[in-house]
């Protein structure tokens, strides 16, 4: 009976082992996967926690720095463009002051 009990030991330690082994897998990548999906949406405020240095904890330190560079893209496209908006718009009302005082009679005519 004793060899029995240490046979379902094994296979219990054995399975218990193995499920730790796909969990130390699963949950990063499924961690990744949530993150490069967040990011693909457009959703940039996220933080990604790096907890390890294995391969997985490579692949988060990665996806950490592509949108960290994301957030910096975007925010320099975004500041460009309120530039670009405010020249526009003291463009049109340069213009729009030049062509009021041209179309207005000079007060020098009038003496």
């Amino acid at each position: 009976m004793g060899g029995v009990v240490r046979r379902w030991y094994r296979h219990r330690r054995r399975s218990f082992l193995g499920l730790a082994i796909i969990r130390s897998i699963t949950r990063p990548l499924t961690l990744a996967v949530e993150v490069a999906d967040r990011v693909a949406s457009g959703d940039l405020s996220g933080q990604i926690t790096v907890q390890s240095k294995d391969e997985m904890g490579h692949l988060l330190s990665a996806l950490q720095r592509m949108q960290q560079s994301l957030v910096k893209t975007v925010t320099s496209v975004r500041t460009n463009a309120q530039g670009v908006a405010s020249a526009v718009s003291k463009t049109s009302t340069l213009r729009l002051h030049q062509s009021t005082t041209a179309h207005s009679p000079c007060a020098c005519v009038h003496r």
